[in-house]
């Protein structure tokens, strides 16, 4: 019984320690907000992320109920888009890494959680 218990504590340790959160700074003036309306709505439908001046890489929101608005933000959680692209050429669908973009409007900051596993390439 202890063994088994061993055996599920390190793969349980395993999955946790695989997930990695990256926050991506939305940028303004180079990234794009996809929207859709739906009875005269205004949705996010996705965003398209300027990784340099000519390569953008799609994300699509993955879990609608989690995203959330703060009054602070600790700025050295972010990653680069130089880093973004390295992660993005490395990254598997058993990685499971969470992707949050992170929207600053006026003094609050807007997080919605993207899926890394619906991304395109627009070169």
């Amino acid at each position: 019984m202890q063994k088994l218990f061993i055996q599920f504590f390190i793969l349980i340790s395993g999955l946790l320690i695989s997930q990695q959160k990256y926050y991506i700074l939305f940028d303004n003036s180079k990234d794009e907000i996809i929207y859709f309306y739906h009875n005269k709505s205004k949705n996010i439908e996705g965003f398209n992320v300027c990784i340099d001046n000519k390569k953008y890489i799609k994300f699509l929101p993955s879990d609608i109920k989690s995203n959330y608005t703060k009054n602070t933000f600790n700025k050295e959680s972010i990653i680069s888009r130089t880093f973004l692209n390295k992660l993005l050429k490395e990254d598997t669908p058993s990685k499971e890494n969470k992707y949050i973009i992170v929207i600053k409007t006026k003094s609050m900051y807007k997080y919605y959680f993207v899926d890394h596993i619906f991304r395109t390439i627009r070169d």
